[in-house]
C-alpha cells in the first residue's frame, strides 16, 4: 500500500465486502500502511492488501490476534494456506463468496487449532506457576523467579535452584555444607 488512493479504494472494497459475511466490521484501530482489516466478533480477522507487485489483484490473509499466530501449525498435516488473492475487479459479493469458499474454511480450522494449543499451554503455564509458588513458599526467604520466566527459581540466601518440568516434577539443585547435605541425604 503506497498511496493514499490505493488504500481509499481499498478500503471502499472492503467497505462493500463486509456486509457479504455477516457480522464483520472493519477495525478502524488496525488501520495502518499493511491495509485494511476486518474483525468478526469472535476473534476472527481478515487483512486485506494490495500485493506490492500486483495493484490489480488484492491479498486477503486470516489473522491470529492475541499471541494465537505462535500457537498455528506451520508444517505437517495440519498446516493449510490461510491466504487468497482476487481480482481487485471482482465485486463484492463474489469476493465474500471467494472468501467463504476458498479463505474461511481453512482459517476456522488452523484459527481453531491455535486456540485448542494456546489454551493447553496456558494450562500448562498456570499449573508451572501455582506449583512454583508451593516451591517457592516451601523455601521461604530470598527466592526468585529466574530472568528467563516462571520454570526456575532462584534462591540466594540459601543457594538452591528449582526447576519446573512438565508432569509436575520438580528438579533441585542445592549447596549445602557437607555437614548437612549429608543430614539432608538421611531424611531423604
Amino acid at each position: 500500500m503506497t498511496t493514499y488512493e490505493e488504500k481509499e479504494k481499498l478500503r471502499e472494497i472492503v467497505s462493500a465486502v463486509a456486509p457479504f459475511l455477516g457480522d464483520w466490521q472493519i477495525s478502524d484501530d488496525k488501520d495502518n500502511y499493511r491495509g485494511i482489516y476486518l474483525s468478526s466478533p469472535d476473534e476472527r480477522e481478515l487483512q486485506f492488501a494490495f500485493p506490492w507487485n500486483k495493484s490489480d489483484r488484492i491479498e486477503i490473509r486470516g489473522i491470529f490476534p492475541n499471541g494465537l499466530n505462535r500457537y498455528r501449525p506451520y508444517s505437517g498435516n495440519e498446516h493449510e494456506k490461510t491466504e487468497i488473492t482476487v481480482s481487485a475487479e471482482k465485486p463484492p459479493k463474489r469476493i465474500a463468496q471467494d472468501i467463504k469458499k476458498r479463505l474461511l474454511p481453512p482459517y476456522e480450522r488452523i484459527f481453531a487449532i491455535a486456540k485448542e494449543r494456546k489454551q493447553k499451554d496456558d494450562q500448562y503455564k498456570a499449573r508451572r506457576r501455582q506449583a512454583m509458588e508451593m516451591v517457592k513458599e516451601a523455601i521461604g526467604g530470598d527466592v526468585h523467579f529466574s530472568e528467563h520466566g516462571e520454570d526456575e527459581l532462584y534462591g540466594y540466601r540459601h543457594p538452591f535452584k528449582a526447576k519446573y518440568w512438565s508432569s509436575d516434577k520438580i528438579e533441585f539443585t542445592i549447596t549445602l555444607p557437607l555437614e548437612k547435605a549429608i543430614e539432608l541425604l538421611k531424611k531423604i
